[in-house]
């Protein structure tokens, strides 16, 4: 919503596209950090 009114867009043809890079930083700033983090979440199972 934007000034009171909704904006409709189009589907993105590819939702792999339109999401690409959306989570970059979140496991990790760097393959090693990222590397750390699923080693502690499959640690954790």
């Amino acid at each position: 919503m934007k000034d009171g009114a909704i904006i409709l867009t189009p589907a993105p043809e590819s939702l792999t596209g339109a999401f690409c890079g959306a989570l970059k930083g979140v496991y990790g700033l760097n393959d090693e950090e990222a590397d750390e983090y699923l080693r502690q979440e499959r640690d954790s199972w």
